[in-house]
């Protein structure tokens, strides 16, 4: 058998959830198959100027990816520079050939013009493969709408953006999508040949996550919860667009309405100012409302078995129809009905088949403070059902096999 080299290309920076979910969790979970990768990852060569927020982010990712990782500088993508980038690209890569017959680049980082420089001038040692998480023009773009910024530069940016995703699927011998949804889409967009493409969720390790009546019964304790008090908990960031957390504070509060023992567990990395004061100035949500900061991701499952449901809310649109965000995964092990919007295409289409929680029209969604909720409490959950189910289709260990197999070369 010949010898191959794995290497996986990371922009992303180190922040001890969706970096150590998405990216260090599946490579080691790999290397229990034999199959090692080398972790190169990616800064600007301006980032250095941040001192020791680089330092840090360095160490961090050191500690998180033991010994097998190595750090890779960039120049600014200017087109001057892009021949440059891929020359220096092509030299480090090609160190990695020496003493292999191939060389497998799993990559998160747009680097389609660096992969179609090597394969112009290694032909038949290299193979491409596209970590492809979400449609980023459309969540770009999306950016653009709600700022009102356009302007030709910001178009200009954009298409620059849609030429580097089309690009690195044009050159990519496979490419990763987390739900087929955005498989369908990227046909749509972009022609791409269906037979590229590779379902990979945002999967969650069930070693991890999981349900678990006494740590619920003990967490539960712990947040002075009783046995009367129903639940909801929102997991996940409340700044960036798409998360739009004064939508399930109003959610929250319509259901409360029904339910007046109703309480809400908020798990954020880091609260706004504005947030902060939108909880603590309305009157209904006063004595009910519990935030935890900066939770780590190990102790996570702790709030979810303790929650009730859970609030997976997204509005209906391009960006968000075809994500696959990896709080479902986590949700749905720890067996937590999910309150989830039909945008979510993929998700929302697994609660329905495997009765794994409520979905919430597109109309509903947008008319909330007049939508009647009754129809939730009426609906009887089997927990451990919910985690059993998930533990077959969304656990990384269920589907590591079958993601393997198309990782690795015969």
């Amino acid at each position: 058998m010949s010898k191959v080299k794995y290497v996986y290309v990371s922009p992303l920076r180190y922040d001890g959830g969706v970096y150590q979910t998405q990216i260090i969790d599946w490579l080691k979970l790999y290397g229990q198959y034999g199959l090692d990768f080398e972790l190169i990852q990616m800064f600007s060569l301006g980032y250095l100027r941040q001192g020791d927020y680089c330092k840090t982010q360095k160490q961090a990712i050191q500690k998180a990816a033991g010994a097998n990782v190595c750090f890779y500088y960039t120049l600014p993508p200017a087109k001057i520079l892009r021949k440059l980038n891929n020359w220096i690209f092509f030299r480090r890569m090609k160190k990695r050939l020496s003493g292999n017959e191939k060389l497998v680049v799993f990559s998160r980082a747009d680097i389609g013009n660096e992969m179609a420089y090597m394969k112009q001038r290694l032909s038949g040692k290299v193979v491409y493969y596209y970590d492809l998480r979400g449609a980023t023009v459309a969540e770009r773009f999306h950016g653009v709408q709600l700022r009102e910024a356009f302007s030709l530069l910001e178009y200009h940016k954009l298409a620059d953006v849609a030429y580097s995703e089309y690009l690195c699927q044009h050159v990519a011998d496979k490419i990763f999508v987390v739900s087929n949804a955005l498989k369908q889409y990227f046909i749509a967009n972009y022609h791409s040949s269906e037979e590229k493409f590779v379902l990979y969720p945002c999967l969650s390790s069930c070693k991890k996550f999981y349900y678990d009546e006494d740590l619920r019964e003990r967490i539960r304790q712990q947040l002075n919860y009783n046995s009367q008090d129903v639940v909801f908990t929102y997991s996940g960031g409340i700044y960036n667009s798409y998360h739009k957390p004064d939508t399930f504070i109003r959610l929250f509060k319509r259901l409360k309405l029904l339910e007046v023992n109703a309480k809400l567990l908020i798990l954020v990395k880091q609260s706004t100012p504005d947030f902060e004061e939108m909880v603590k100035n309305d009157i209904l949500l006063k004595g009910c409302v519990t935030v935890k900061e900066s939770v780590p991701n190990s102790e996570v499952v702790n709030y979810l078995n303790a929650a009730d449901y859970g609030f997976l809310l997204r509005e209906n649109i391009t960006l968000n129809n075809v994500a696959y965000p990896s709080k479902f995964a986590e949700y749905m092990l720890c067996g937590l009905p999910t309150i989830i919007t039909a945008s979510l295409f993929d998700c929302s289409e697994y609660c329905t088949e495997h009765h794994s929680g409520y979905v919430l029209t597109n109309e509903v969604y947008e008319h909330i403070d007049d939508s009647d909720f009754t129809p939730l409490f009426s609906q009887q959950f089997d927990r451990r059902h919910i985690a059993i189910e998930a533990e077959k289709y969304l656990s990384k260990e269920s589907q590591a096999e079958k993601i393997v197999a198309q990782l690795k070369l015969e």
